[in-house]
């Protein structure tokens, strides 16, 4: 038994040796090819199909067959590894965000926690979806390499009220007013509804001194000539919707 046990371990040592896997296929078939530099070596998909035909081999063949199917798999993984590449959006998936600049701080109040990032000042990157690696394939409006091979799509603005907003703002202060009509925080920018009109918010300065409370009159039904400020555009526009109505009854 134990010499059986001996020879058995001398002939596993002795294949790779000899160029053979298990089966008893060799791993070049020619002195003359491996001279040219011709490799025989079976691929991935072969190595495997040579394993799964290596049946009953006993302990040691199993073994050998194991170790053999566990180097096709890591390699199969590593190719499939190399097709990736760095998401070039965003720093190991985190991008900087765009509401607040990554100042973590609510631009439109000027004051309080981002209300997109919660004052963290920093995004899940929305190309790799937080991975930091993205594969060829173009992905929304953008390929991998940063190039934008679409087209905005500038929709109307949606009036939430027609009259203005009249308030009573710090002077000399930032505010930033919402020109899509979707904002919660109107007439201000929320720093995120905006995005699906393709419409951009207004940034503005407070008229009169700093430390002063001064009254202005926001734009409400967004088609204002002199935004963020209201200059009586609404008044035809509430004359059209009244006439529409009108229609609409009849």
């Amino acid at each position: 038994m134990l010499g059986k046990l001996s020879a058995a371990l001398i002939l596993v040592s002795l294949v790779p040796a000899l160029g053979f896997v298990p089966g008893g296929l060799p791993l070049s078939v020619s002195p003359r090819l491996d001279a040219t530099g011709v490799s025989t070596r079976p691929s991935a998909a072969g190595a495997r199909s040579l394993c799964m035909k290596e049946e009953g081999g006993g302990f040691f063949g199993n073994l050998i067959n194991n170790a053999l199917l566990k180097v096709v798999e890591v390699k199969e993984k590593e190719g499939t590894r190399k097709k990736l590449q760095k998401c070039v959006f965003c720093e190991k998936g985190v991008c900087p965000c765009e509401s607040c600049k990554g100042t973590g701080k609510d631009i439109a109040l000027g004051s309080g926690p981002c209300f997109s990032c919660d004052g963290k000042g920093k995004t899940t990157c929305g190309i790799c979806n937080g991975v930091g690696m993205v594969d060829r394939v173009r992905r929304g409006g953008t390929d991998t390499e940063g190039k934008y091979v679409g087209s905005d799509k500038v929709m109307d603005p949606i009036t939430p009220q027609f009259e203005p907003y009249i308030l009573t703002l710090d002077g000399a202060e930032k505010y930033v007013w919402c020109q899509c009509g979707v904002s919660v925080k109107q007439p201000f920018c929320d720093g995120v509804s905006h995005r699906a009109y393709g419409l951009k918010p207004v940034p503005f300065t407070a008229e009169g001194e700093k430390g002063a409370k001064v009254e202005a009159q926001l734009c409400g039904c967004k088609y204002s000539n002199t935004k963020p400020y209201c200059d009586g555009t609404h008044v035809g526009l509430k004359a059209q919707d009244d006439e529409a109505k009108k229609k609409n009854v009849r």
